[in-house]
């Protein structure tokens, strides 16, 4: 009787921590990101397709399919590529240039943090980046409590982005942290969706559907509202857009080939912007026409000379 009593006990006890646990990459889950750059955009998905032997290390076999929509071309592309995790003692890793670094710790304490790695030929020796946790809590998500991290990634003294983290879904802006020195890069701009086999789901509402590319075709219909001359130009140009509903244009911002912005005018219920070269140097750059929300409207690229 004591055995059985003990072996229920057990039972009970295996169930509890069942229960509360937040295990990482089910089988069967499938994270979606919305995906962005300078001139991209589109979503980020990974699916868990099965474990692999990598070094001796069991890891999760992960399928990253990347959509996007390149303003510049206007081209629709995809592309794959694998990524691997693994978790041990509450740390989870995952595979970056060919060597197993910290991806989340899961033990961690507010003040704690942990190294964010970078790519030694896009960023110089003095780059540094940390995963900082600010704070510790519970959410609700499907009806699941969860516990979550609140972290900001600290780059020496200034923050570059916070976010939410937990065992069971990951990062809540980025699949993979990393420092990424090229501006011009694209990224993961937010989780849209994650589901795994056990049938847990979520959808974070920042789009309609998963796999949603809403606002691609109001671009592509917007390119021919847009107009710039002269271009090339050596003092300025004009931008002209009429067939966009300018109520909605708050501000144009340029940016040169290493996507930094180097211009940002105030756009006011004209029907043109005067873009100045000032001291800009000759070269190529792009202009990104945005709402209040930062919502690119229209976007194209200039040439000084």
């Amino acid at each position: 009787m004591k055995t059985r009593r003990l072996l229920l006990v057990l039972f009970l006890v295996m169930i509890g921590f069942g229960a509360n646990a937040q295990p990482w990459a089910q089988p069967g889950a499938t994270w979606y990101y919305s995906y962005e750059g300078l001139t991209e955009m589109g979503y980020h998905k990974i699916e868990k397709t099965n474990d692999t032997l990598i070094g001796g290390i069991l890891c999760d076999n992960l399928l990253s399919t990347f959509h996007y929509f390149e303003y510049m071309n206007y081209t629709f592309y995809t592309s794959q590529h694998r990524d691997h995790t693994y978790i041990s003692n509450d740390t989870l890793y995952y595979l970056y240039n060919g060597h197993f670094v910290v991806m989340a710790v899961f033990s961690a304490l507010s003040g704690d943090k942990w190294k964010v790695p970078f790519d030694t030929v896009d960023c110089s020796n003095t780059d540094s980046s940390y995963m900082h946790v600010d704070s510790i809590g519970q959410r609700i998500y499907s009806g699941h409590t969860l516990s979550v991290f609140y972290v900001t990634e600290l780059n020496n003294t200034y923050i570059r982005y916070s976010e939410m983290l937990t065992k069971r879904m990951g990062y809540s802006l980025v699949m993979f942290p990393k420092l990424d020195c090229l501006l011009d890069q694209p990224l993961d701009n937010g989780l849209r969706c994650y589901s795994d086999s056990s049938g847990f789901s979520y959808n974070s509402g920042i789009v309609s559907y998963c796999d949603s590319t809403v606002g691609i075709n109001e671009l592509i219909q917007n390119r021919k509202e847009i107009i710039i001359s002269p271009n090339p130009f050596t003092t300025q140009a004009t931008l002209t857009f009429q067939g966009i509903k300018n109520e909605n244009i708050k501000s144009l911002s340029v940016y040169n080939l290493l996507g930094q912005e180097v211009q940002n005018i105030f756009v006011g219920k004209d029907k043109e912007v005067i873009i100045h070269r000032n001291n800009l140097p000759s070269g190529m750059y792009f202009y990104k026409l945005m709402d209040d929300s930062k919502t690119v409207l229209g976007m194209g690229k200039m040439v000084i000379e």
